[in-house]
């Protein structure tokens, strides 16, 4: 079997560790209904959405500060190596980490 992986990561780690410079201060919306935060790395924009069940928790126009803290991104690498990064809530994400289950 081909390797995948899941990493799950707080918002705040995930910017520092990528190098994010700003990001933009209200979460936008797709034309088809998907919302996003923008983020720079110096002057490359890229946008990362939100997950299927945190989509349903955020609003176009909502501050991304005030739920800043409550972030965690997920990068899932597929057998082809192909990377999905997605943004969810503490507790909304169908996986448990390791240290909670033991």
């Amino acid at each position: 079997m081909a390797n995948s992986s899941i990493t799950r990561v707080t918002f705040k780690a995930f910017c520092f560790a990528e190098g994010i410079t700003a990001i933009h201060k209200s979460i936008r919306v797709n034309t088809n209904g998907y919302p996003f935060i923008t983020v720079l790395r110096g002057a490359d924009a890229e946008n990362i959405y939100f997950s299927k069940k945190a989509s349903a928790e955020v609003a176009e126009g909502q501050s991304v500060k005030s739920i800043a803290s409550q972030l965690y991104v997920n990068v899932a690498v597929n057998q082809q190596g192909e990377s999905r990064t997605k943004l969810s809530f503490a507790g909304n994400s169908t996986y448990e980490d390791i240290d909670d289950m033991f």
